[in-house]
């Protein structure tokens, strides 16, 4: 044999090697027997995509016939069939994963708890606890406020739904309404003698919005019922805020010699932020669940004052000509970080699984909003209007629509003894 042929016969040899091992690898990976059934590492159902059909061959329905599922489950359970349970245990276990839509669309929230509870039932009984924690994590998505029945005696479900958290880990609300802010004066100030000045102040209704955050920091059992006792909370909100303002300057104690009066209003825009206790005061009991939730809040607060402006400004003078003007920024005379105290209260009434609310809340500023470095700088109010900012706090009263977003992550708490 020359060199050619012996490597023409060598090269042809790898190449049968080669293509022998792919084949080899190829069965191996699909796992493939002689009859065409499958033979992976994994069980037929946990292999490939997820056949809605099998779950009603196995309890003996026919084809699209959803509606009867939770009764025929409930039959096999009953007739001890552990060959027909354990493929329905897998087969949803399986369809936890992949979607099946004629499970979802056909059969009801209520069908399908039905289901998961005789699943999980069975499963406590052979003493497979893993297991049947998917079961009982099922059930709590699809109904958090699930309560066990304790009327049929099971100890296992007790024990078991013990052990899971059934309150909700975070709550989302968004809210809006209205408000008034309320003029607190601490020292006036002008260019006449404020001595004989008097200040009549005047709330306009505005507006706000916002979203919050509430996480459960304390949490009660009532026989099967939990409840959040008190919540912490994080929110912030776009606010707008004004009001009316008259300032009098009288040459006597009768208002019929008045002398000067300046008069304008005020609106201002805030982004606010709180943090603070929440207090649900009465927990629901098994056998009674009050319809409306009465809650406190207390908490602190932060203002930023992102803008001021005086409308309707006017300076009406019994001896000179009046001066009126609109829209004139006084942001500068003012101190845009502000910091107060907020409380509140309201009634909540649960709407499914989440809250509607309507509360009252209360921000008290603290500190003196008028910027005293720069109370003289707007030389135009100062001279044409004779206008310096007073030393002042406001109050800021709201009225609230709440819808609270309550989420549910179904969790283990502890390991079963």
């Amino acid at each position: 044999m020359n060199i050619p042929q012996l490597f023409k016969l060598q090269k042809d040899s790898s190449i049968m090697k080669y293509s022998v091992l792919f084949i080899i690898s190829l069965f191996a990976m699909t796992g493939y027997s002689q009859n065409g059934q499958e033979r992976g590492t994994l069980e037929p159902v946990d292999s490939f995509p997820m056949d809605c059909g099998a779950i009603l061959k196995v309890v003996e329905l026919d084809d699209n016939n959803w509606s009867g599922l939770a009764d025929r489950v409930e039959e096999v359970f009953k007739e001890g069939d552990q060959n027909k349970l354990s493929s329905l245990d897998r087969l949803f276990s399986r369809m936890m994963i992949y979607e099946c839509e004629p499970f979802d669309d056909l059969v009801t929230k209520e069908e399908k708890i039905r289901i998961y509870q005789i699943l999980e039932l069975n499963l406590l009984l052979e003493g497979n606890q893993t297991r049947a924690n998917d079961f009982t994590s099922a059930i709590l998505l699809l109904k958090p406020e699930f309560e066990v029945d304790t009327s049929t005696g099971a100890i296992e479900p007790f024990n078991q739904w013990k052990t899971f958290r059934k309150w909700p880990y975070m709550s989302v609300s968004f809210f809006g309404g209205i408000n008034q802010v309320f003029y607190e004066s601490m020292q006036l100030y002008g260019i006449e003698n404020t001595e004989r000045q008097s200040l009549n102040t005047s709330s306009v209704v505005r507006y706000q919005t916002g979203v919050g955050v509430q996480l459960p920091i304390w949490i009660t059992q009532k026989e099967y019922a939990y409840f959040s006792i008190l919540e912490w909370y994080f929110e912030a909100s776009i606010s707008s805020h004004s009001y009316n303002l008259k300032q009098k300057l009288q040459t006597s104690a009768q208002e019929d010699f008045l002398f000067s009066e300046l008069r304008f209003r005020e609106s201002q825009l805030w982004a606010n932020v709180s943090t603070g206790i929440q207090w649900n005061m009465l927990a629901p009991s098994k056998h009674h669940h009050p319809k409306w939730v009465p809650y406190l809040a207390l908490g602190v607060g932060g203002g930023y004052l992102s803008g001021a402006t005086l409308n309707e400004l006017a300076r009406i003078n019994t001896q000179i000509q009046s001066i009126e003007a609109n829209d004139k920024d006084i942001l500068s005379n003012r101190r845009q970080i502000n910091y107060g105290i907020t409380a509140g209260g309201g009634l909540k009434r649960k709407w499914g699984r989440n809250y509607i609310a309507l509360e009252a809340r209360y921000f008290w500023i603290l500190n003196n909003i008028s910027d005293p470095v720069t109370r003289y700088d707007n030389k135009e109010l100062l001279y044409d209007f004779g206008y310096v900012s007073n030393d002042f706090r406001q109050h800021h009263v709201m009225l609230n629509l709440r819808y609270t977003l309550n989420l549910f992550k179904p969790k283990k708490l502890f390991i079963d003894q």
